[in-house]
């Protein structure tokens, strides 16, 4: 995982929307629009989003990776919601990598999923118990 820094210097000129869309331009897929809004596109600037409430906005499995790039690098992110977004298991040990060392995250919804596994659900109640800033998790 690649430090603050290192990030700074690779999205210089961009947005938290510029680096969401920049991602799925990466891994040649069509970004959302919906969540493409919910994202600030002021150069520069990736602190000013405290809550991402995506619910049933079907990001899908793919589509939450270029997400995650976003959430790594604002620190100020405290509650995301991805209920209902279709995800799976695959996009889970990517999430737990970010989530375990956010500084900020405090809520994580990730109910209505019903492809995420107990296997799942055990890898994120590790991520909440080692970051201690994760004071609700949602898995329903």
């Amino acid at each position: 995982m690649e430090t603050k820094e290192q990030l700074r210097v690779k999205y210089l000129g961009l947005s938290l929307r510029g680096i969401y869309l920049h991602h799925c331009t990466q891994i040649g897929m069509k970004s959302n629009s919906a969540l493409a809004a919910c994202l600030p596109d002021t150069v520069g600037v990736y602190d000013t989003v405290q809550e991402l409430d995506l619910s049933r906005n079907f990001v899908g499995q793919h589509g939450l990776l270029p997400l995650l790039e976003c959430v790594y690098v604002n620190p100020r992110l405290e509650t995301l919601v991805l209920a209902g977004n279709g995800l799976h298991n695959d996009v889970i040990p990517v999430l737990c990598r970010i989530a375990a060392v956010h500084p900020a995250l405090a809520v994580l919804d990730l109910s209505d999923n019903p492809r995420l596994s107990t296997a799942a659900g055990q890898l994120l109640l590790r991520v909440a118990q080692t970051n201690r800033r994760i004071r609700r998790l949602v898995l329903r």
